[in-house]
């Protein structure tokens, strides 16, 4: 598929031709998500909307005290969403920032050589 082989490894025309052709070992980096655009995102969720229009009916009907502990578990449920996708979105960053950045190939040439992963071409190996 990428025209190497076991015997002779990647060949130098061959790798040029997968550069070519493929382009970078890279991945593009995602847009990290805004803070308001996380929390915008909590508030508009279908579950909040739904106990929103429920505690503005309790309210209407006089059951403050339903209400405010609808509003109460509203706040919660925007809250903890929100502290938990900011923690996901950190951990994505971190996990997208690992990176391998030196391979080992096995060129049709004997030497040992150490190349940056995302090129994986003969000209920086020399």
């Amino acid at each position: 598929m990428f025209g190497s082989s076991l015997t002779q490894g990647l060949l130098e025309e061959q790798s040029r031709l997968n550069l070519e052709h493929y382009g970078y070992n890279k991945l593009p980096r995602p847009q990290p998500p805004s803070i308001f655009k996380m929390l915008w995102t909590q508030i508009t969720d279908f579950m909040v909307i739904i106990l929103i229009v429920a505690a503005i009916v309790t309210a209407v009907e006089g059951e403050y005290k339903s209400s405010i502990v609808l509003f109460v578990v509203i706040a919660l449920n925007i809250i903890i969403g929100f502290t938990q996708e900011l923690k996901a979105s950190k951990a994505l960053q971190a996990l997208i920032n690992l990176s391998v950045p030196e391979v080992n190939p096995s060129f049709s040439t004997p030497s040992l050589i150490f190349l940056r992963s995302e090129t994986l071409d003969f000209d920086c190996a020399r």
